[in-house]
């Protein structure tokens, strides 16, 4: 037996959950494999097996993955001696005093090499990235990978390279099976499901088992949403804006699937003008994207769950919806203000007319999306902010959320304590009158 590394690009594991890493540890060990670890949240494992050439044993787990987790990987093999070589030649080794903060990046792509090469002759500097013969390395700063640097290098390598820390990967034990099962076999209708959070979450689902139904105006977009999802999917083109198009969203989702589980009113719009500078048409646009489409989703489909006693509306509002940080977003700000307050006294009137029904809030802060692009009157591009958290991020949160249906929810760690704070400055009681 020898001891392999196994890098798996065009697959998301961890806490994007397009397959579960434990599932992925599976997939290794039916194939006789033995001592099989995944590190941290990647695609890559190690793994012990008969001493074969590395291109066999790729072929051999491209097959499995393909055949028992539905994922068409691409998969290349490290010997031990490749990846112990790989960590060696790295020049910064010596100022890694702190192995978690060494970071490997392995590709085989001569061109994703020649990209990555200018960034170390960049004003990141000499001690901070280097490139050898098949990986570049980077000495991690804490949290580097929500950084620029780590935004950098995730751009440029896309598909071509794997990144990940060889020198400190741990195995997860966790096995989080919970999520899978909360969503084999449910009904999930998702608006705005043609691009962004909307699509992200589609492919989520749809690869825990999910059957879905994604909503959208935009017929070829959706189309290409539903050709990425597993299992059963339905694409309904319709307005969300419009009562009856969504009206008719419910018919064609229970006549296809017999009921409907879950509703995620994802639809949305920003603005990019200041308050003084509103029109009347911004704002109703702005309602009505952002309020109406989620009061008619949630009116719609409230007989299919009144009838059976339960189901899930998921709402997804903003960070902007808590506190309007951002005034050029002025209307947008307002309008998911309104859906928070929609949201909270829809859910309780359920909790007194239908316990079973649940509804549930969501706020994400920025997004890597195309969102600023399409706002109203143009826009920065979402994707271009350090601190934007990618869509398969947030679809993972949503999952979440869907799966233990709890009623409010923020999608990234510290955002509870920014709006506890903002809330805690805002506002007096009136001084005591003198007497």
């Amino acid at each position: 037996m020898a001891r392999f590394a196994a890098l798996l690009r065009g697959i998301n594991v961890g806490r994007a959950k397009r397959i579960a890493m434990a599932d992925l540890r599976d997939a290794f060990e039916s194939l006789g494999y033995r001592n099989v670890r995944t590190l941290l949240n990647s695609g890559n494992v190690v793994f012990d097996g008969p001493a074969q050439p590395v291109a066999r044993h790729a072929a051999r787990i491209r097959k499995s993955v393909a055949d028992d987790l539905g994922v068409d990987a691409l998969v290349v093999v490290k010997t031990a001696d490749e990846v112990a070589g790989a960590i060696a030649e790295n020049k910064l080794a010596k100022i890694a005093t702190d192995p978690k903060r060494l970071l490997v990046v392995f590709t085989t792509d001569a061109k994703s090499l020649a990209a990555l090469a200018p960034i170390e002759n960049s004003d990141w500097g000499a001690d901070t990235f280097r490139v050898g013969k098949y990986s570049g390395y980077a000495w991690c700063a804490s949290g580097l990978l929500d950084g620029k640097l780590g935004k950098d290098l995730l751009r440029i390598l896309a598909d071509a390279g794997t990144t990940r820390n060889w020198a400190t990967g741990r195995e997860d034990r966790r096995a989080p099976r919970l999520e899978r099962r909360a969503m084999r076999d449910k009904v999930v209708v998702i608006t705005g499901a043609s691009s962004g959070i909307g699509a992200a979450l589609a492919r989520h689902l749809s690869a825990e088992g999910a059957r879905v139904v994604l909503v959208a105006r935009r017929s070829e977009s959706l189309a290409a949403v539903a050709r990425d999802c597993r299992g059963e999917t339905l694409a309904v083109t319709a307005d969300a804006t419009a009562r009856e198009d969504v009206r008719r969203a419910v018919r064609a989702a229970i006549d296809r699937f017999g009921r409907i589980d879950v509703w995620v009113n994802n639809a949305g719009q920003g603005i990019s003008r200041p308050p003084s500078e509103l029109t009347d048409a911004d704002v109703d646009t702005m309602m009505r994207v952002n309020v109406m489409s989620a009061l008619y989703g949630m009116q719609e489909v409230l007989p299919q769950f009144a009838s059976r006693g339960s189901g899930h509306i998921v709402n997804i509002s903003s960070m902007l919806g808590r506190i309007p940080y951002v005034s050029f977003r002025s209307a947008y700000c307002g309008a998911k203000h309104f859906l928070n307050a929609l949201t909270a006294t829809f859910r309780a009137e359920m909790e007194q007319s239908h316990p079973g029904i649940k509804v549930s809030l969501v706020s994400p802060a920025v997004v890597g999306t195309e969102f600023g692009l399409h706002a109203m009157h143009g826009g920065p591009d979402s994707r271009s902010f350090a601190e934007s958290q990618s869509a398969e991020e947030v679809a993972a949160v949503i999952a979440g959320v869907i799966a233990s249906q709890q009623p409010d929810v923020y999608t990234r760690a510290g955002l509870k304590a920014r709006v506890t704070e903002y809330f805690a400055k805002t506002g007096v009681d009136p001084s005591p009158e003198p007497r």
